[in-house]
């Protein structure tokens, strides 16, 4: 009977768990495929939060005792579209508040936020008609003409969110209206920012205030960037998989557990009201980064290692890698606490998610992940010993 070393003994607690793949371990499943599909129900409640959505954070450092319900008449009767607003214990001073402000994009900012991407994406082209017509090139006159009446669209639905009366097709020279277009889009988000100070100041006074703001266009890049570095690290992930283990069970028995931590990551946030951030969005690719770790260290253990029975190799990769998961548990339950003391939402998203997906991952890498490993492992067995693997390229590796 094999026996662990004594290096790799564990703590008490462990040590008592008796082996739960001794017997019928596929019901060890039940639980976690349970899991992932009641997760499928609530990612599709997911919010997107203000990197992903666009829109405007506020934060208050405000005295006396504020009101939400204050706050909020002030800014719809102000023409603003609420998303939230918390009103928090100040973790410094016991006797302030800070009040959490969060803004929907505005429709006209938005359509001039639009307006400006376009306006400088051609404004260059359009400078360099204007040059050619001056030297009198043949048909740049007209091009340059055509390209004016397009780009002076756009500046005017800037100059009319700015509320100035300029006609862009008054400014003939292109590095005039350039310049022109980037005051009026300053000016747009100064007076914006002016009167929120004020309809905020008179609901509730304050001793500090700070915005976040981020355009539309910026929100749908950080979508896009974040969409890339998904597909990428999927990639990347699958052919390291493959290549390290060659062959293909215990390579999709690794990549189906990091799936599933993070669909049970994206469940939590749905159920649990956690906003798809540029923070949460971290925590994800951390957490496939985890599964990995865990679910690979189950699979060397079960399918490299020859000591002991397979179900023997297994529950000694769950104790090391239940250990492993408990540890990174307690780190980001200690920075939970913290972010949710200081009101710090980047700390809180990031372990939220990384919590859930930590439980998750127990579930998923010992409940679904060994029994494929084990039952690949028992499944070429003979005679208590592992037949030799034919690897998938091994004719590439051989050479």
């Amino acid at each position: 009977m094999y026996t662990v070393p004594a290096a790799r003994e564990l703590p008490v607690y462990m040590v008592s768990i008796p082996n739960p793949y001794l017997g019928d371990y596929k019901r060890l499943a039940i639980f976690p495929i349970a899991l992932i599909l009641i997760s499928l129900f609530f990612i599709p409640q997911i919010k997107l939060g203000v990197d992903f959505r666009g829109g405007t954070l506020i934060r208050l450092g405000a005295i006396g005792d504020p009101s939400a319900d204050v706050i909020q008449t002030a800014l719809v009767d102000g023409g603003l579209a609420v998303t939230s607003i918390k009103v928090l214990d100040d973790p410094v001073n016991a006797s302030a508040k800070i009040v959490e402000i969060e803004l929907e994009q505005d429709e006209e900012l938005l359509a001039a936020d639009t307006a400006k991407t376009v306006f400088f994406s051609k404004i260059d082209d359009v400078s360099r008609l204007e040059a050619d017509a001056d030297t009198g090139a043949e048909g740049a006159a007209d091009a340059y003409a055509k390209a004016k009446v397009d780009i002076d669209a756009s500046a005017d639905i800037i100059f009319n969110a700015a509320g100035l009366d300029t006609k862009a097709s008054d400014i003939k020279q292109t590095n005039e209206l350039s310049k022109a277009v980037a005051a009026a889009s300053a000016k747009m988000r100064d007076d914006r920012k002016a009167s929120l100070i004020s309809l905020l100041g008179d609901s509730s006074p304050y001793t500090s205030i700070s915005f976040d703001e981020v355009s539309a266009s910026l929100s749908s890049k950080f979508i896009e960037r974040a969409g890339t570095t998904m597909l990428i690290a999927a990639v990347f992930v699958t052919i390291a998989v493959f290549l390290f283990f060659r062959t293909i069970v215990p390579s999709i028995a690794v990549l189906v557990g990091a799936l599933a931590d993070v669909i049970i990551a994206l469940g939590a946030m749905g159920l649990f009201g956690i906003p798809f951030s540029l923070a949460s969005f971290a925590a994800i690719l951390m957490l496939i980064g985890f599964s990995l770790d865990t679910d690979v260290l189950l699979t060397m253990r079960v399918i490299k290692r020859k000591e002991g029975t397979a179900a023997e190799r297994a529950f000694d990769a769950f104790k090391t890698g239940a250990t492993m998961s408990v540890a990174a548990l307690a780190a980001f339950i200690v920075l939970f606490v913290l972010g949710s003391i200081t009101h710090i939402s980047t700390y809180y998203e990031i372990a939220a998610v990384a919590i859930c997906g930590l439980v998750g991952d127990l579930f998923a890498t010992w409940g679904i992940n060994a029994i494929i490993i084990l039952h690949y492992a028992q499944s070429r067995e003979k005679n208590g010993r592992l037949i030799e693997e034919k690897p998938i390229f091994k004719s590439i590796f051989e050479g």
